[in-house]
C-alpha cells in the first residue's frame, strides 16, 4: 500500500518536491499559492489548523517553507515528518537565517529535520553546507538554497521514508533569531562606524535583486540605502 503524505508548500521548490513525491506516494497538498483546484489553498493559520483537525492520519507530513507552525496537539495526525529549514542547524534558527548567517558569519546550509515542540529544534535527517561569499546578495543565496534543497531531498527522501536513515539530535549549541531582531538590522545609524567590508556584507544581505530593506533617517526624512557592486572590465 502506498504511503500517505501531507505536503505543505509555499513556493516553486514545493511544486518540484511534489513532482518527485507523487510518482511513488499518495500526496495531499496544502498550499499558500493558488495552483491546481485539487490542492487545498490555505490563506491563514486558522484555516490550516481547521482543515488539519478534520484530516485522517498520514504516514508523513512534509513542510517546504511552510509559514504556519503546527500545534503540538496535531502531531498525532502523522507518524513522522520532514521540515525544510534554510540553515545549517543548530545555527540560525528562526527568521531570515540566510541574512543572519551572512551578517554574523555563521555556518550556513540546508537541513531536513523532524518537526518538534521546539521551533526548528527537531532531530536532523540530513544536511549540507553552503558557502556564502562577500558579494552574494540575498537573492543569490536564496536561489542557491533552493537548488541545494532539491538535490539533498531527491537524494535522500526514499531512504528517510523507508527508515534507512536515522535522524540525529541537534547539538546544544546554536542560536535563534526573531523576526524583530532581524528587522532591527534594517535601520542604519549614521553615527555608527563600520568597516567597508561590514557595510558591503550588511547591505547585500538585505538586498533581494533590485529591492533593498536598509534605510536611514536624515533631517526627519527616511531614505533607502543600497550598495551596488559591479566588476570592473
Amino acid at each position: 500500500m502506498k504511503k500517505k503524505i501531507l505536503l505543505c508548500i509555499s513556493n516553486i521548490l514545493g511544486l518540484k518536491i511534489l513532482e518527485i513525491l507523487e510518482k511513488k506516494y499518495l500526496v495531499k497538498v496544502y498550499s499558500t499559492i493558488r495552483i491546481k483546484q485539487k490542492h487545498k489553498y490555505i490563506e491563514n493559520k486558522k484555516k490550516f489548523l481547521f482543515l488539519l483537525k478534520k484530516e485522517n492520519k498520514f504516514d508523513w507530513i512534509i513542510s517546504v517553507y511552510w509559514p504556519f507552525i503546527i500545534d503540538e496537539k496535531f502531531f498525532f495526525k502523522f507518524k513522522d515528518s520532514i521540515n525544510f529549514h534554510p540553515s545549517y542547524l543548530p545555527y540560525c534558527k528562526g527568521w531570515y537565517p540566510n541574512v543572519i548567517a551572512k551578517v554574523f558569519g555563521y555556518k550556513y546550509g540546508v537541513t531536513l529535520h523532524r518537526i518538534s515542540k521546539k521551533i526548528d529544534g527537531g532531530a536532523i535527517w540530513c544536511q549540507k553546507g553552503i558557502n556564502i561569499n562577500l558579494l552574494d546578495d540575498s537573492k543569490k543565496i536564496y536561489n542557491t538554497t533552493q537548488r541545494e534543497f532539491y538535490k539533498v531531498f531527491k537524494k535522500n527522501y526514499q531512504k528517510i521514508i523507508n527508515n534507512e536513515i536515522k535522524p540525529f539530535k541537534q547539538k546544544k549549541i546554536g542560536n535563534f533569531f526573531t523576526k524583530k531582531q532581524t528587522n532591527n538590522l534594517n535601520k542604519l545609524n549614521l553615527e555608527k562606524k563600520m568597516r567597508l567590508k561590514e557595510l558591503i556584507n550588511l547591505s547585500l544581505s538585505r538586498q533581494f535583486g533590485n529591492r533593498t530593506f536598509l534605510w536611514f533617517k536624515y533631517k526627519n526624512e527616511n531614505y533607502s540605502f543600497a550598495i551596488k557592486v559591479k566588476k570592473l572590465s
